[in-house]
C-alpha cells in the first residue's frame, strides 16, 4: 500500500503544469464565473454536483485533458439545481460546461460546450 501512495504522489509531483484546477462552493451563495477566469487561458467552468455520479467520473478525466492543454479548470459545486448559482445560470442538470478563449471570450455552453470537452478528452 506504501508503494502505491508513493507512486502516486511521483505522478502528481511530475505532472505537467499545464492546467490549473479551481474549485469553488456555488451551493450557499452566488458565484458570477465572469469572476473566475483567467486571462490568456483557455477556461473550462463546470457546474457540477459532488453527489452525481456522471460528475464524480469526469473529474479524473479532466486531470488527463488537463495535462494536454493550456487550461484553467474551474469547478462550481452548486450542490443542487435550486441553489442561487443554478439559479443565476437557469441551469436544470449537471454537468453543465461553459468555455472560454484565451482572449476571454465565451466561445460555447452547454450541450455544445459538453460535446467540445468530451471530444478533447477523447483526443479528438
Amino acid at each position: 500500500m506504501h508503494i502505491v501512495r508513493a507512486l502516486l504522489l511521483a505522478c502528481l509531483v511530475f505532472l505537467p503544469a499545464q492546467a490549473e484546477f479551481h474549485s469553488v462552493d456555488g451551493s450557499k451563495k452566488e458565484v458570477d464565473i465572469e469572476t473566475l477566469v483567467v486571462p490568456e487561458r483557455h477556461n473550462i467552468i463546470c457546474f457540477y454536483s459532488a453527489n452525481n455520479s456522471i460528475c464524480r467520473a469526469l473529474y479524473p478525466e479532466f486531470v488527463k485533458l488537463g495535462s494536454r492543454r493550456l487550461t484553467e479548470f474551474h469547478l462550481v459545486d452548486v450542490g443542487t439545481v435550486t441553489s442561487p448559482t443554478s439559479k443565476k445560470y437557469t441551469l436544470t442538470s449537471v454537468p453543465y460546461f461553459v468555455i472560454y478563449n484565451n482572449r476571454g471570450k465565451l466561445v460555447s455552453e452547454g450541450a455544445p460546450a459538453y460535446k467540445q470537452v468530451t471530444d478533447w478528452i477523447a483526443g479528438k
